[in-house]
């Protein structure tokens, strides 16, 4: 689960990731403590950053894909 920008705004959602995620993400610059993983960035920032890893991620693997 990501929770982007709930922090101590809005503890009703964030009581509730913490309740039912068994992996959180907490993408807060201003609250980024988490007893998972928390990235102090804003929310685009953050998204921006993980739809690039997840591509790199995707593109090396189609690489290793054509060689195998």
């Amino acid at each position: 689960m990501i929770e982007i920008g709930a922090g101590k705004a809005i503890p009703t959602v964030r009581h509730f990731c913490e309740r039912h995620a068994d992996r959180l993400i907490r993408i807060n610059p201003a609250n980024p403590k988490a007893r998972r993983i928390a990235l102090p960035v804003g929310g685009l920032e953050a998204l921006h950053t993980i739809d690039a890893v997840l591509f790199n991620r995707q593109v090396a693997e189609d690489a290793k894909s054509d060689t195998a």
